[in-house]
C-alpha cells in the first residue's frame, strides 16, 4: 500500500459518506432518484415468469433508487450482494476506483443490512480494500479468488436475491446467478447492450430501467439552477457566435426566464451561413424542435443556407422524424460531456470533441396479413431498410407498443439472427390499425426507433353501392 493513498483514503471516506448520505436523505422526498421502465426483454410463454431487472445509470444512483423503492415498500431486499472491483480499464489508479466505489458501498450498507456480502478484488488490493470496508461496509467479506467462482456464485436457491456490481461487463455477465433473481446495475448503454445479449442469448426474462436519464433529473444533477449558462457553453464548445435575442436568457437570480427553451448561434459551415439552435438541457430535442428549427431557418432575414441542432436529450424516434423530413440543410449532434472529476459544477463541461452525429435507424417496411389457417391470427412483417445494416447488432420488434414501456415479441438475437433484416411475426388477429414498434441497438448500446401505424388489408373490397341502393356502412378505424 502506497503513502499517498493513506493520506487520502479519509478524506475519501468522509466525501463518500457524505455523498451517500445525500442520496439516502432524498430517499423518500421529491428529488429521490427513480428507476423508469424502459424495456421488457420476455418470451410469449414466460409471461408469469419473474424477470431479473438490470438498471442503467450512474450505479450510484441506481443503488440510490433501489433504497427508495425499499422505503416506498416495493421489491424484495436482497439477499445477497456480490461487487467485483476489478477496473474495467488496466491503467486506472486506485484512488480513483475508491472514490467511485466508496459511496456505493455506504448504501450497499444501508440497502443489505442482512445481506450475504462478497467483494471480489485485486490481490494487490485487499489490504487498502479491508480498511475501506471496515469504515464503509463491516459485513462484506473480500473473496481471494482471482477469477469468478462459478460454483460458489451461481448455487443461490430459486427464491433469492442477487445484486450484482462490477465496472467490466465480462465479470459482470459471468457473475450473474442462474438460479436466483437478480438485479445488477450497469454505468453505460455499451455494457448494458453486452448484458441484454447475454440474457437474450440464455433466454432469461429481463427488464430494462433506466436510472436519472429523465432530462429534468439530469438538468437538474449537472445543470444546476443555470441551465442557460449550460446552453452558452454548448455553442461556444460548438464555435458559433450567440445572436442577439429579443428576451433576456436569465432572471436576476440566473435562473431561465419563462419561454427561454433555445439558444440561437451562428457560424459557417463549408462556406454556408449556419443557424445554429441548441436545446434546453432539460428538454427533449424530437419532432416539434426540427419543425420550429425549419421555420426559423427559412423566416430569417436572409433565409439561413442550413440550420444545425445540438441537443442534450432525442427521442429514439429522432432519425425516423429527420428521414422523413428529406432536407439535407438539417444536421443534428448530441452534445458530448467531459469526464467528470468529482467535483460539483455549476454547469457541464461540453467537450469541443464530442458533438456526435445523429444516426440511427430510420425507415423500416411494415405489412400485414390475415392467417388463412387460422383466423383468429395474423402475421406481420418486417424488413429493415439496408442502408443502417453495418451500424446495428441487435434488433426486435413490438406488435403492440403502448407508446411507454418497449416489448419486445421477437429479437433477432433470440429469436433468429443478429444478420437477418426481415422477421415475420404471428401474433393475434387485431382488426383495427395496429402501432409497431421497431427498436434497434447498435455497437455501442444506442437505442433508435420507427414508430408505424399498420392498418390490416381487408379480405375482399366491397363493391360500390349502385345508385337508388341502401348505402354500406364502411368500417371506421380509430388512431386514438
Amino acid at each position: 500500500m502506497d503513502v499517498p493513498l493513506l493520506e487520502q483514503l479519509a478524506c475519501l471516506l468522509a466525501q463518500g459518506r457524505r455523498d451517500a448520505q445525500r442520496l439516502r436523505d432524498a430517499a423518500g422526498g421529491r428529488y429521490r432518484e427513480r428507476a423508469i421502465p424502459r424495456e421488457h426483454l420476455r418470451a410469449a410463454d414466460d409471461a408469469t415468469r419473474t424477470p431479473h431487472r438490470m438498471l442503467c445509470g450512474d450505479p450510484t444512483l441506481s443503488l440510490a433508487a433501489l433504497l427508495s423503492e425499499q422505503g416506498q415498500g416495493h421489491g424484495p431486499d436482497p439477499d445477497a450482494v456480490c461487487v467485483d472491483l476489478h477496473p474495467a480499464l488496466v491503467d486506472e489508479p486506485l484512488v480513483a476506483r475508491f472514490a467511485r466505489w466508496i459511496p456505493r458501498l455506504f448504501l450497499l450498507q444501508a440497502l443489505g443490512p442482512q445481506a450475504d456480502c462478497r467483494v471480489r478484488a485485486l490481490a494487490e488490493d485487499h489490504a487498502a480494500l479491508r480498511l475501506v470496508l471496515d469504515a464503509a461496509w463491516p459485513r462484506a467479506v473480500i473473496d481471494d479468488a482471482g477469477t469468478p467462482d462459478a460454483t460458489a456464485m451461481h448455487a443461490f436457491d430459486a427464491g433469492r436475491v442477487v445484486l450484482v456490481l462490477a465496472d467490466d461487463a465480462a465479470r459482470c455477465g459471468s457473475l450473474l446467478p442462474d438460479g436466483a433473481s437478480w438485479i445488477t446495475c450497469v454505468g453505460d448503454d455499451a455494457m448494458a447492450a453486452q448484458v441484454r445479449h447475454a440474457c437474450l442469448s440464455s433466454g432469461a426474462a429481463l427488464d430494462i430501467a433506466s436510472v436519472g436519464a429523465t432530462p429534468g433529473e439530469w438538468a437538474r444533477r449537472h445543470a444546476g439552477g443555470k441551465p442557460v449558462d449550460a446552453m452558452r457553453a454548448a455553442l461556444a464548445a460548438f464555435g458559433a457566435t450567440p445572436l442577439a435575442q429579443s428576451n433576456a436568457g436569465t432572471t436576476p437570480t440566473g435562473r431561465r426566464r419563462a419561454g427561454m427553451e433555445v439558444l440561437l448561434g451562428q457560424c459557417a459551415r463549408d462556406g454556408l451561413r449556419t443557424l445554429v439552435w441548441v436545446d434546453a438541457p432539460d428538454r427533449r430535442t424530437s419532432d416539434a424542435t426540427l419543425c420550429r428549427a425549419i421555420t426559423r431557418r427559412d423566416m430569417g432575414a436572409p433565409p439561413w443556407d442550413r440550420v444545425v441542432i445540438l441537443g442534450w436529450h432525442f427521442v429514439p424516434t429522432f432519425a425516423q422524424h429527420l428521414a422523413l423530413h428529406c432536407d439535407a440543410r438539417i444536421e443534428a449532434f448530441a452534445i458530448g460531456l467531459q469526464p467528470s472529476t468529482g467535483r460539483r459544477s455549476a454547469r457541464p463541461a461540453v467537450d469541443p470533441d464530442g458533438f456526435r452525429p445523429m444516426r440511427g435507424l430510420a425507415a423500416a417496411w411494415i405489412d400485414r396479413e390475415r392467417s388463412r389457417s387460422q383466423r383468429d391470427a395474423e402475421w406481420v412483417t418486417v424488413q429493415l431498410r439496408d442502408d443502417h445494416d453495418a451500424a446495428l447488432v441487435d434488433w426486435s420488434i413490438d406488435p403492440d407498443h403502448d407508446g411507454d414501456v418497449f416489448r419486445g415479441r421477437w429479437h433477432a438475437s433470440r429469436d433468429g439472427d443478429a444478420a437477418l433484416r426481415t422477421a415475420r411475426v404471428r401474433v393475434p388477429w387485431q382488426p383495427g390499425p395496429r402501432r409497431v414498434c421497431i427498436r434497434a441497438i447498435d455497437a455501442a448500446g444506442g437505442i433508435s426507433e420507427v414508430m408505424s401505424i399498420a392498418r390490416h388489408r381487408p379480405d375482399e373490397q366491397a363493391p360500390w353501392p349502385l345508385p337508388g341502393s341502401a348505402a354500406t356502412q364502411a368500417p371506421v378505424e380509430a388512431l386514438c
